[in-house]
């Protein structure tokens, strides 16, 4: 079991996938070496990786039977950067099961970059609909099919305060949105199937905890949160006596606290301490305090948070990670909490199971072919009447071998 006083190891990160990748073994092994060295107990927690030989994981690794595993795919907020998508957090269990917490924009090419295939991708629930949480969920719902997602999205969310607030609202227009595309692929790009059919689940926000999914051995518990609106929920995801707890973005409830005890893994927003956001984003201070304070979670409110829950591993998560971030918020965290603390970052991977914790880093490629895994059982059909018209059809250049026309090639 993972505690406070467990070796900490370094691990350099690069300001962009590209150049992660890049990073010599001596660069790495340096800084694991030197950082520990040069910083304090607290600004070793920001990067703090427990035990296990190997601090990286590569895609394809198998999990084994009794072990849950917990990727973050987007650990960031709002902006999209190189380095963080927007949030989204990828649950596997030993039993095959999968699930996507919210799918930021950004966070499909992490999810393709560790070759997960689309067929995998199929199990979606939104803790709230700002599109920092669903902005990736238009593309992947229109290329998955062309991949191996043959059967229907299971799209999971929260009710508003009216039908229109509401998921089943959000995915209507999804459907509206990508009809174009859904018409031109389905059985003319791609076979004919089912990957295009959506079944929404809404469920009451207001229900403390309702049950959003019971299948296999696997519940999924919701729960409200106070962020903008009424409307928003955090997760508590359990399976063979293993639990993890996601956040939506929050205030410090007690709703959360409720919902996390005796949680294995318990992932909350923080925002930016509001000295740092003034001075980067240009408002003043009192504005600062006001725009984090009314919606999220500061730093020392989160740390109050996780001393009470006392979760075996508490991940601070939708966070820019900037030198200039990442230790103010440790620091007003710990004014509170002393216990293993993590600071989320794009690729993070814990791996759960009843006697550890074991975190590293997630290693794929920058440019991926698309992964497929599952294999279809049926006979593709495609349609043959849906094609141009002869208006757009007589204007196409053609081989010269298909035609007589000078303009051939």
């Amino acid at each position: 079991m993972i505690n406070k006083d467990d070796k900490i190891r370094c691990n350099s990160k690069a300001t962009s996938r590209r150049n992660f990748y890049n990073i010599s073994f001596w660069i790495g092994l340096l800084l694991m070496v030197a950082l520990p060295l040069v910083l304090s107990a607290q600004q070793q927690d920001a990067l703090y990786i427990p035990s296990g030989s190997n601090a990286f994981m590569y895609p394809g690794e198998p999990i084994p039977e009794n072990e849950m595993r917990v990727t973050i795919f987007g650990s960031g907020y709002g902006y999209v950067r190189g380095d963080q998508a927007d949030q989204s957090i990828y649950v596997e269990l030993g039993n095959g099961d999968t699930f996507m917490f919210d799918l930021g924009e950004g966070s499909e090419a992490n999810y393709m970059a560790m070759q997960v295939p689309y067929s995998k991708l199929t199990n979606l629930f939104i803790t709230h609909l700002h599109m920092d949480h669903l902005g990736a969920l238009p593309h992947l719902y229109a290329f998955g099919p062309s991949a191996d997602r043959w059967t229907p999205m299971n799209i999971y969310g929260p009710s508003g305060d009216t039908p229109e607030l509401g998921t089943k609202y959000m995915v209507d227009g999804l459907k509206r949105f990508c009809n174009w595309h859904v018409t031109s692929f389905n059985g003319i790009a791609v076979p004919e199937s089912d990957g295009y059919e959506i079944n929404v689940h809404e469920f009451d926000y207001k229900l403390n905890p309702g049950i959003a999914y019971e299948k296999n051995g696997v519940v999924i518990k919701h729960f409200p949160v106070a962020h903008s609106i009424d409307g928003g929920v955090g997760y508590r995801l359990e399976w063979n006596g293993l639990s993890v707890v996601i956040a939506s973005d929050t205030r410090p409830t007690k709703f959360y606290y409720e919902n996390s005890q005796n949680a294995d893994l318990v992932m909350h927003e923080v925002g930016p301490d509001p000295g740092v956001f003034a001075e980067t984003m240009g408002v003043s201070i009192e504005r600062a305090n006001s725009m984090i304070a009314s919606s999220h979670t500061l730093p020392v409110a989160l740390g109050k948070l996780f001393s009470l829950i006392k979760p075996r591993l508490a991940v601070a998560t939708h966070i820019l990670v900037n030198a200039n971030t990442v230790l103010p918020t440790v620091d007003g965290i710990r004014k509170y909490y002393d216990g293993p603390l993590v600071i989320a970052q794009d690729f993070m991977v814990f791996n759960i199971s009843k006697e550890n914790i074991t975190q590293r880093i997630g290693v794929g490629s920058g440019s991926p072919w698309v992964h497929t895994d599952a294999t279809r059982t049926d006979e593709p059909k495609y349609k043959k009447d849906n094609l141009n018209s002869d208006y757009i059809l007589n204007s196409v250049i053609l081989p010269c071998e298909e035609t007589d026309d000078k303009d051939c090639y």
